[in-house]
């Protein structure tokens, strides 16, 4: 395929990975609104509303595709198709899998996902809004789709079932006396582990789920404390939050986390994540959110504002995309232990001074390695004593799905 010459940059907004052609070329290529492809073998790019006033062979591509690529008008890009499968109708879900985040699917779609992308641990649930010209992208991990097993809803092919809050965070509303609703959703693999070219980030890596990256801090905060986590779709934070690694979320998700405004959260997308502070959205009349309420359609509940610098280090090509929020347990072990150094250096103390009252300080001379064991399995139980209160602002049961 020759390459597409470059006659345009929309400047509308500068990280929104986007593309532009005109109508025949996109059926020529088999492409359509909402289709995900590949620029220069380096950035991922949604293909926008189609506009006439191009040429074949022409496009015309957002600012950070410009940035990203370092290319402008008259510069030329390669592209690449990326797989994608269709959803034709989207149901809700059963009470059974909700709080376990799950999406049933019919069998078509979970051959594809499994069979057909082995390898593709994470994929992008697409619902695009034609006439906006704007997309909502929900990141699901693979173990999560599941097959209807028995199911009569998902006995025809292109199915799927959501969980009410799924379906929010993809815009999509099913009236109240239906089922179901017929939907152009798409699933894209998000193929993150086998170096997929995506816009260049800065961002840490987390483990698979289900193997043993995790290093032993991370193991033991997350023991003592306990981990908590959210699906959120991204918008705008404040004007001034742009400069600093600060996240704005509702007081109830705050609660929900199990934290405190102002403590550390880790944002991912797919394997990547970045650890910024928390704090609320407010309803001051001097600090207004840049978003725009007719940009979204979800409430407030279901957003996290996420400045654009820490969105392009994840990767993340703009706005509503799903990510998902968890609390920093080594944070919140540093924070609390921190307050309790002092009564627990005392309580050594103290302790060997009983040990050595209790069994004479020769023996304690002569056998300090018990001595030793004997204060750190104390320690441990008071420290994880300490904890209780930051373990018990979360459900365990879903904490242990997090793991």
């Amino acid at each position: 395929m020759k390459a597409i010459k470059i006659v345009g940059i929309a400047h509308k907004d500068p990280f929104q990975y986007g593309v532009e052609f005109n109508a025949k070329f996109l059926k020529e290529m088999k492409l359509e609104f909402g289709d995900i492809v590949v620029l220069n073998k380096q950035v991922e790019a949604i293909i926008r509303k189609p506009d006439d006033g191009l040429l074949d062979y022409e496009c015309r591509i957002t600012k950070g595709v410009s940035m990203e690529l370092r290319v402008g008008v008259d510069g030329f890009v390669n592209l690449e198709k990326k797989d994608r499968y269709e959803v034709s109708e989207v149901l809700m879900q059963i009470v059974e899998d909700i709080k376990e985040g799950n999406v049933l699917v019919s069998n078509d779609i979970h051959d594809w996902i499994y069979h057909d992308h082995p390898d593709s641990n994470f994929f992008r649930i697409i619902n695009n809004d034609y006439d906006d010209n704007k997309h909502r992208v929900l990141l699901i991990e693979k173990h999560f789709f599941k097959k209807g097993i028995e199911d009569a809803d998902l006995e025809a092919s292109h199915k799927m079932k959501l969980s009410k809050y799924q379906r929010d965070l993809l815009g999509i509303a099913i009236e109240p006396k239906r089922r179901s609703i017929t939907a152009s959703v798409k699933i894209v693999p998000l193929n993150q582990d086998l170096g997929e070219v995506l816009p260049v980030r800065k961002a840490k890596i987390l483990p698979v789920k289900g193997n043993n990256e995790r290093n032993l801090t991370k193991c033991l905060t997350d023991c003592f404390i306990r981990t908590a986590s959210l699906a959120l779709g991204t918008t705008r934070p404040y004007e001034q939050d742009e400069q600093y690694d600060v996240v704005r979320i509702s007081r109830t998700n705050l609660y929900l986390l199990g934290i405190d405004e102002g403590d550390k959260v880790i944002v991912s997308y797919g394997r990547y994540y970045v650890r910024a502070r928390a704090l609320l959205f407010n309803d001051s009349k001097d600090v207004k959110p840049v978003v725009a309420k007719s940009e979204t359609d979800m409430l407030p509940g279901h957003l996290i504002g996420v400045p654009a610098r820490l969105r392009r280090k994840l990767g993340i090509p703009g706005i509503n995309y799903s990510v998902v929020v968890m609390r920093d347990t080594e944070f919140l072990f540093t924070k609390h232990f921190s307050r309790q150094a002092l009564p627990l250096l005392a309580f050594a103390a103290a302790f060997l001074a009983a040990v050595a009252v209790l069994f004479g300080q020769d023996e304690v001379q002569n056998k300090p390695a018990l001595a030793l064991i004997a204060l750190l399995f104390s320690l441990v139980v008071i420290i994880f004593g300490l904890f209780s209160e930051l373990r018990s602002k979360v459900d365990k049961e879903k904490s242990e799905n997090d793991l």
